[in-house]
């Protein structure tokens, strides 16, 4: 089931960011199912579980870095936790500051996750 959609724009500034910090990006594109055709279009979107599974790819890596994310040390340790644990990692909810303050010509990223036995 699809809980939505992420302007793709949104995910390839993330693995832009990676690649200048040495990431796979194109193992990480593999791995999150990503179409290299849908990240290149300016008004492409990707589902949101792609998306995520980015993120959880490059917290499992310790790819997140203090630029990519406040608190990336703890996003890297609680994903290292959880992959060491077998948890599985639910979407609660994610939203932007455009979500509140109108302006999406540059944003914050919030997200609400729950870790759970598999």
């Amino acid at each position: 089931m699809s809980n939505g959609t992420v302007l793709a724009a949104l995910s390839k500034s993330v693995l832009d960011a990676a690649a200048s910090l040495g990431a796979d990006v194109a193992a990480i594109i593999e791995e999150a199912g990503f179409d290299p055709a849908v990240l290149e279009d300016p008004d492409g979107r990707v589902p949101i579980e792609q998306h995520l599974k980015m993120w959880a790819i490059l917290a499992r890596r310790g790819d997140v870095s203090d630029e990519q994310a406040c608190g990336a040390r703890g996003i890297n340790g609680l994903m290292e936790v959880a992959r060491r644990r077998g948890l599985r990692v639910e979407l609660l909810d994610q939203r932007n500051s455009g979500d509140t303050a109108g302006d999406r010509s540059r944003v914050v990223g919030y997200g609400s996750y729950a870790l759970y036995e598999a």
